[in-house]
């Protein structure tokens, strides 16, 4: 008998690897969550059943968790659209958590997987990373009152080919000379390429240690934000950016934080304060528990990895 598994956003940048990453898997029914079905077939063709429904509306998602013994819950409201509310936030990535684990059976129910991000242990964290918080809130409520079993994993800062917020608009911004570092660079970060992710979601399905548990998701290897910049600009051909004095950077975020979002452009929106804070801390994490216990061995080292995100950039017209 097949294990019948639905993944939540599956027309996005996370949850799209996952479901590529376990379609030949003869083992797994793939099921997938759609708001519009029509605008992505290419997921019908790879043989996932698509049920249209939407994390948001409970009544629409009876049919879709029936019968399902795992659930890889991956649909948010992410990080680009912190213009948002934080009401909307909380709505889809907190309410929306909520609806779907009201709608599983747990007496059926063998994993409820939740896709969540290193961000929650921000002291001062934004609308996304305080949604995403409380749906992990969300989902330990529901383990201790429902004894639904899940699994937490917390990316850390993702890159890949398939990404069209945050790195795009960097990179671009380096190819064309309009990026500065703010502050000296030397702040470590612990990146992780999406298919490394796929591949600690596939070592959690069947491992019965990773029940009730939370682990740290990143990459290989801790390189400074110099580092990873200098790698992009060599593959580019072009200058590093330069280090700019980060009270200078900060200032000039606080004062375009003053301006409507919709008048500012796509790299501009992206000069936040709280990105910026980014720059001016480590971002490095503990993966001895998803190493020892799930058997997790990230592959994909910073340089192949941007070398591939840049050229698939470069192919959809982004950079």
């Amino acid at each position: 008998m097949k294990t019948n598994v639905l993944v939540t956003g599956a027309s996005g940048f996370v949850g799209r690897k996952i479901v590529e990453a376990l379609q030949p898997d003869r083992e797994l029914a793939l099921s997938v969550l759609l708001r519009n079905p029509d605008k992505d077939r290419v997921l019908t063709a790879r043989g996932a059943r698509i049920y249209k429904g939407d994390i948001g509306d409970p009544e629409t998602l009876k049919e879709a968790l029936a019968g399902k013994e795992i659930v890889i819950h991956s649909a948010a409201l992410m990080s680009n659209f912190d213009s948002f509310p934080r009401e909307e936030f909380y709505r889809i990535n907190a309410a929306g958590t909520e609806n779907m684990l009201k709608a599983c059976d747990p007496a059926r129910l063998e994993r409820f997987l939740h896709i969540s991000t290193v961000g929650v242990y921000g002291d001062a964290p934004s609308a996304y990373e305080w949604s995403k918080k409380e749906s992990e809130r969300i989902v330990l409520k529901y383990a201790k009152e429902r004894a639904i079993p899940f699994t937490i994993l917390r990316p850390s800062q993702l890159y890949g080919p398939g990404m069209r917020y945050g790195w795009p608009q960097t990179i671009k911004s380096i190819k064309t000379g309009r990026m500065v570092i703010p502050g000296n660079g030397r702040a470590r970060v612990h990146l992780l390429n999406i298919a490394d992710l796929a591949a600690a979601v596939k070592l959690t399905l069947r491992n019965d240690s990773a029940k009730n548990r939370i682990y740290d998701i990143a990459g290989p290897e801790v390189l400074s934000i110099g580092e990873v910049f200098d790698i992009i600009s060599e593959d580019l051909g072009v200058r590093p950016p330069a280090r700019v004095p980060f009270s200078i950077i900060y200032f000039s975020a606080c004062v375009l934080r003053l301006i409507p979002s919709r008048l500012k452009s796509a790299w501009l929106r992206l000069l936040t304060p709280h990105r910026l804070e980014f720059f001016a801390r480590d971002h490095v994490y503990d993966m001895d528990a998803a190493q020892k216990e799930l058997g997790f061995n990230p592959k994909v080292r910073v340089r192949e990895g941007f070398t591939e995100m840049i050229r698939w950039c470069e192919q959809e017209g982004l950079i």
